[in-house]
């Protein structure tokens, strides 16, 4: 009765693991980053309830400014008992923040980018992604997928999620 507890726990915990890895990655490079890649911005959004996430799941929101961050922010905690971190994110250097959360059912999730497309100037960027749940138990789960580029206002995204 026990050891599949400690199953599932150490396949959340595995996951946790892994969507973390690129962060680590990042922080631990020397390089320095570059400019004009497609960065991880998902644990800017950790902590948001699962009532505000589901709200909020499957259509793509693009934030490109402090601004709009406030109120999409706003709008998160409003749908929270319990207060959420404001999430930081710099946008003077020309970088669009974009992302939704995936629903799905299991002991885990996690994303993994399938395509990266850049169109000419800078009009137009596209991201294709697989929501991938793991595991049989009857959890309702919710992850957030947010990515941050350069861009600007005329910028057009799409972000694309496959699901099983």
């Amino acid at each position: 009765m026990i050891a599949p507890f400690f199953a599932i726990l150490l396949q959340a915990t595995l996951a946790l693991l892994l969507s973390l890895l690129p962060h680590l990655q990042q922080r631990l490079g020397t390089a320095a980053p570059d400019e004009s890649a497609l960065r991880d911005e998902s644990a800017q959004f950790f902590g948001v309830c699962f009532v505000a996430a589901a709200a909020h799941a499957g259509p793509t929101i693009v934030l490109r400014s402090a601004e709009q961050l406030r109120l999409f922010h706003r709008q998160l905690a409003a749908r929270c008992r319990r207060p959420i971190q404001e999430p930081t994110f710099d946008f003077s250097n020309g970088r669009i923040l974009f992302g939704r959360w995936s629903a799905g059912e299991g002991c885990g999730a996690h994303h993994i980018l399938t395509a990266y497309e850049r169109k000419p100037a800078g009009q137009r960027l596209r991201v294709e992604a697989r929501f991938v749940p793991f595991g049989s138990c009857p959890y309702e789960l919710l992850r957030p997928l947010w990515l941050s580029a350069p861009g600007g206002a005329a910028t057009r995204v799409e972000l694309h999620v496959t699901a099983p």
